[in-house]
């Protein structure tokens, strides 16, 4: 299967870590643009909830994560959603990550 992502224009890759429960910025937000989430890993190591946002609009709903488990977003070449514009890509945690979360994401800002 060919790397879709090597001939899209503006595609951005970013770690994430994150230590600290509530709403934590991942890509900071545009003066003009929206933010469009195409791929993501994060892994947990203590049993957490997360949710992401555009700033502190929830864009999904609750994702349960056990001790030592990851969520995998594949590319999906339209996007799995858009932060609104003018606003930053979150994630919401409910409990503080003493353990860790993380992983890495792909993203563009669009429009």
């Amino acid at each position: 299967m060919p790397n879709l992502l090597h001939n899209r224009p503006g595609i951005q890759y970013s770690p994430v870590s994150i230590n600290v429960s509530g709403f934590s910025i991942v890509v900071a937000a545009h003066s003009q643009r929206r933010i469009r989430l195409f791929a993501a890993h994060l892994a947990n190591s203590l049993t957490n909830i997360m949710q992401w946002g555009s700033s502190q609009t929830l864009l999904s709903g609750t994702q349960n994560l056990g001790v030592n488990q990851s969520i995998n977003l594949d590319y999906n070449p339209l996007g799995w959603f858009d932060a609104a514009s003018q606003e930053a890509l979150t994630i919401s945690l409910i409990a503080t990550p003493t353990g860790g979360f993380g992983g890495h994401i792909t993203w563009a800002y669009v429009g």
